[in-house]
């Protein structure tokens, strides 16, 4: 029997336990759920993701992933837009999802109920004129409707930089407007709708430059939604690494992986022995991470760590105050490689190697199928050029090695080489691979073996 000064003992030998401990009860519950959600996710993806994106709302790590989710499962994130937006996250058409009018940052749900409830009532806004006279932005301030502007939920109505120039009359206008109809006085629309002239008239200035209206976005929406600045690259990019920043967590420390992104941000400090370091933030479609350079590496890649530099970073994950990082080892900028010259792009006498993503489908037995159609579609052009598979998917069973290629298994996808098997490469295979799995699928480079 224990004594009762060994109480204490025994607490302190329970207490850590208690930080990761599932009774049966608790662990039965979580199970149900993972079960639930998943299903949901397998078979109702574009429901299941808005749900997850209204969850995180307020939270724009969260939505930054939740999002880089969206694109790996192959659903359109539509940007906010006051003629088709809801105040959260909406879907649309059945296979897209809207960006809510309140997951702009500084727009609370306050601010744009009364811009849902006049389109509502009245349907889509026909030009900013309408918007001033019918929508009620009573819980709008300046600086809302400036947020709203800059992440594009007004394009309808002119540029950016346009209604920027106007954020004051609109807002003047439609309080008068508001204010009228609380007393009950008739609009001038009211009684010749059509022949009034415009309330407000935006300066002719032009357009916003791309880079600063993706700058808008990642700062409001905490993502890029009208275009990614890594789109055109983000094939080859993601061939090129063996993870994706924001599928990196903290289950994942003290493994090996290379990334590619785009630096968006860094900041640099000088240790206590006077040497320089740096912190950067490295994005890709799918998320972010920050990178940590310590002086040896720093002093070695100084020049690439720029903001808006593409670079290949190979180093370790390390878990700290709960949140994944990367230690760099190492890091190279990232070099497109040139088109192929030629007719259609193929000069007889290069060698070429074919990169070819394959897109797993859940349905196993028509994933290994469509793997041998490829298989033989590849075999039925004789040459010299060698070609590798890449199996992305988060389930990686069932796929054949052996007699067909060697494997070799990453944390995001699956890669089948074949060293004893060559195939020719031409336009027309080209197009004939595109058409059975999709653009994006085919990545062809110079072969230097």
């Amino acid at each position: 029997e224990a004594s009762a000064r060994s109480w204490p003992e025994i607490f302190e030998l329970i207490e850590p336990f208690a930080g990761y401990a599932f009774n049966k009860a608790h662990a039965a519950c979580y199970a149900l759920i993972a079960y639930q959600t998943a299903y949901l996710k397998a078979n109702y993806p574009v429901e299941y993701m808005c749900a997850v994106l209204e969850s995180a709302m307020g939270n724009t790590d969260k939505v930054a992933t939740a999002i880089g989710e969206c694109r790996r499962l192959g659903i359109e994130i539509l940007p906010p837009d006051v003629n088709h937006s809801e105040v959260t996250f909406s879907v649309e058409g059945g296979s897209a999802i809207r960006f809510g009018l309140a997951a702009i940052k500084n727009v609370g749900e306050g601010a744009v109920r009364g811009i849902v409830a006049a389109r509502k009532r009245g349907g889509p806004f026909r030009n900013l004129d309408d918007f001033c006279q019918r929508a009620d932005l009573h819980g709008a301030n300046r600086r809302v409707l400036e947020s709203l502007i800059k992440a594009g939920a007004l394009d309808a109505f002119g540029r950016r930089s346009q209604l920027l120039a106007v954020v004051d009359q609109i807002i003047a206008v439609t309080a008068a407007t508001q204010r009228a109809l609380r007393v009950g006085q008739t609009s001038l629309f009211d009684i010749i709708p059509g022949q009034v002239p415009s309330l407000i008239t935006p300066p002719d200035l032009p357009e916003e430059s791309p880079k600063e209206k993706l700058a808008w976005e990642k700062e409001l929406l905490g993502v890029y939604v009208s275009e990614h600045p890594l789109q055109p690259l983000m094939g080859e990019l993601e061939r090129a690494a063996t993870a994706l920043c924001g599928q990196i967590d903290v289950e994942m420390e003290g493994q090996k992986v290379i990334v590619a992104g785009m630096v968006t941000s860094m900041r640099t400090i000088t240790t206590r022995k006077g040497e320089p370091m740096a912190f950067a933030r490295l994005e890709d479609l799918h998320g972010e991470i920050e990178v940590v350079v310590f002086p040896r590496v720093y002093a070695e890649t100084r020049e690439l760590w720029q903001e808006d530099a593409i670079l290949l970073v190979k180093g370790r994950v390390d878990v700290r105050e709960g949140k994944p990082q990367l230690i760099c080892e190492s890091a190279e900028s990232y070099q497109v490689e040139p088109p192929l010259e030629g007719p259609h792009g193929v000069k007889e006498s290069e060698r070429y190697h074919l990169c070819i993503t394959i897109h797993r489908t859940g349905d196993q037995e028509q994933d290994i199928r469509r793997l041998g159609q490829v298989y033989d579609l590849l075999q039925s052009y004789e040459g010299q050029d060698r070609f590798s598979l890449y199996i992305d998917g988060p389930d990686r069973e069932g796929f054949p090695g052996g007699d067909m290629g060697s494997v070799t298994r990453r944390p995001s996808r699956v890669q089948l080489d074949f060293p004893n098997t060559t195939t020719r490469y031409c336009a027309e295979l080209e197009r004939a691979l595109i058409e059975m799995l999709g653009e994006g699928a085919v990545r062809v480079e110079r072969d230097h073996s």
